[in-house]
Parts: C-alpha cells; sequence; structure tokens
C-alpha cells in the first residue's frame, strides 16, 4: 500500500516574489543592448547610459538611440553613450543619436570603418576624445544641438577628408575651432 501524498502547497500570485528595485550602477540589457543606470531617484527623472550591444558587434548595420529606454516598469533617459561602446563595429553604416544623449564618450564609435553618416539631436553637449576617429568612410556629420560646449582631441581623427558636415552656427563654429586645433 501506499502512503497517501500531502497536497502541495503553491503560493498565490499575490506572493511572488517582488522584483529588486532598480539602482544606480545597475546594469539591464533591452532588445540587445546594454545599459547603466545613472540616476534611480523617484523623485527625479531616471537616467541610463548605454553602454554597447551584446549582440556580436559584426552583426550591428545600423544603430539608433532613441530618447528613451524602458526596464520593467521604470522609463529611463539615455543621457550617453559610454567609453568604447560602438569601438570597431566594422559593419556599423548609420547612427542616429536622440535628442536626450547629451555625451558621447571617447572611442564610442572609434575605428567604425564602414561608418558613412551620423545624425546627433538636440542635446549634446559633449563629444569626446577619439569619439568618431579612424572612421575613414564618415562622410556626412548632422549635429542639431545648439548646446555642445566640447569636441575631444582627436574626436574625428582620420575620418572621410572631404565630409559634409552639418549643425547649428554655434556648433560650425566650434567644428572650425576644432579643424584649426587638429
Amino acid at each position: 500500500d501506499a502512503a497517501p501524498q500531502e497536497p502541495v502547497q503553491t503560493k498565490p500570485d499575490s506572493e511572488a516574489p517582488a522584483i529588486p528595485a532598480q539602482k544606480k550602477g545597475s546594469v539591464f540589457t533591452v532588445n540587445g543592448m546594454k545599459y547603466k543606470i545613472t540616476s534611480a531617484a523617484k523623485s527625479k527623472i531616471q537616467t541610463a547610459t548605454l553602454l554597447g550591444t551584446t549582440r556580436k558587434k559584426t552583426s550591428l548595420r545600423s544603430l539608433t538611440v532613441k530618447n528613451t529606454v524602458q526596464n520593467r516598469d521604470v522609463k529611463f533617459q539615455i543621457t550617453a553613450i559610454a567609453a568604447n561602446a560602438f569601438c570597431q563595429c566594422k559593419n556599423l553604416k548609420t547612427v542616429k543619436i536622440g535628442n536626450a544623449v547629451q555625451k558621447i564618450g571617447s572611442k564610442s564609435f572609434f575605428k567604425c570603418t564602414a561608418l558613412k553618416s551620423v545624425s546627433i539631436g538636440t542635446g549634446l553637449s559633449k563629444i569626446s576624445s577619439r569619439a568618431f576617429a579612424g572612421c575613414k568612410k564618415l562622410n556626412r556629420i548632422t549635429v542639431k544641438s545648439k548646446k555642445v560646449t566640447g569636441i575631444g582631441t582627436r574626436a574625428f581623427h582620420n575620418i572621410h577628408p572631404k565630409a559634409k558636415i552639418q549643425g547649428k552656427k554655434s556648433f560650425l563654429t566650434l567644428w572650425s575651432e576644432y579643424q584649426r586645433n587638429r
């Protein structure tokens, strides 16, 4: 004779384990892109930095950095692209950067040798050193921001020699200065 089995206890859905809080410094992935939380205060706008892709770098052909990314129930404004984020993505041809991005980190797109076109939104204030260096085919750069205060050392070193640069007057003035000093 088999002993009678005790019924299995199951937890009702209301007692499911809580999702851990999203903290500053935490990293999360959405649609093959990795982000780091830079501000998680509930009273302020929550922000994140785009760290790069989790996919094979050679599979990335175009990149659109939106203004926000949602992780679980929280929407984060994407305010920066990290240093080395897309470095040596050899098949990347076009990049569109949203209006919330304020900073493009050092070597973010370094040696993206197929990159031809970059469009940057209205929020940008800094392009760090060597951000687009070695992008030999980069021949069209559009910067819509009036807030750019700095172009880092060699940020556009070794791009296409006849690259067409478009932007607000303040950026074009900064670009001329950059060209003189390189």
